[in-house]
């Protein structure tokens, strides 16, 4: 069957040449600071939050450097194609910064959310059709009973998230097919940069079983391409297989006024 994800649907969505470079041809793009930087937070919230639900007494300043340290070790230190640390120092305030002001404001909760679940892992099969496979950054029961999937953001906007729903969709069509007794559920993206301010949306039975069609709908397209034509915005320049995209640099050539040989 064919498995696909939200990443990979979305790729192929904006550019269908960046999806060729990425899932067929597997090259590797050229590394971005924001990448490493939103690893390292995930990271830290992953194991932060799984370690209070086995133990919410803990203490959770001293938990959280923990798992601060060891993710910087991990993303921090890492190095890029041309032996460079991805990360540095002020990359590593900034990180500090969001962490610090996320354990400022679970503490300031009156009543906190139930945290259920962390990077939960999933690989649905849809009729035989095609799988879909991901990981739901967190799952709580909210304080009026309702389930909420969250995803974390490390964007600098929320502009482009606030009409894009697909991703929180594919969620809660997992959580319902795991719970036939799911009639709504909440569904948010939680901007880092941004106080951790949210985008949420209310799904409803009715309307999320019907995203089981619409993947084997993105599956078939995907199958079925063969031109893999490039699509040349401005998010370009944030695109890892900018270098090597001979559309791109085209576009760089006739903008600069240089020669094309």
């Amino acid at each position: 069957m064919f498995r696909l994800s939200v990443s990979k649907t979305g790729t192929f969505e904006s550019c269908k040449l960046k999806y060729k470079m990425s899932y067929i041809l597997k090259l590797k793009p050229k590394d971005f600071t924001f990448f490493a930087l939103g690893k390292m937070l995930h990271e830290t919230l992953e194991n932060f939050h799984k370690a209070l639900i086995e133990d919410p007494e803990m203490n959770q300043s001293k938990m959280m450097a923990k798992f601060f340290k060891a993710a910087w070790i991990t993303h921090g230190e890492e190095l890029d194609l041309d032996g460079k640390c991805k990360l540095n120092d002020i990359d590593k305030k900034v990180c500090f910064d969001i962490i610090d002001a996320y354990l400022k404001r679970l503490a300031q909760e009156e009543t906190p959310a139930n945290i259920i679940g962390v990077e939960k892992q999933f690989a649905v099969d849809i009729d035989g059709l095609a799988t879909i496979v991901g990981m739901i950054d967190r799952i709580q029961i909210d304080p009026d009973g309702m389930m909420h999937v969250i995803d974390y953001k490390s964007s600098k906007s929320t502009k482009y998230y606030e009409d894009k729903f697909f991703q929180l969709k594919v969620y809660a069509y997992i959580m319902m097919v795991e719970d036939p007794k799911l009639q709504t559920i909440r569904g948010s993206y939680m901007f880092l940069k941004h106080n951790f301010s949210l985008i949420t949306k209310e799904f409803h039975r009715d309307e999320i079983m019907k995203m089981g069609a619409e993947i084997v709908d993105w599956a078939e397209k995907m199958q079925a391409e063969k031109e893999f034509p490039a699509n040349i915005s401005f998010m370009c320049k944030f695109c890892g297989f900018a270098p090597v995209c001979d559309s791109y640099q085209a576009t760089q050539i006739v903008k600069h006024g240089k020669a094309s040989w």
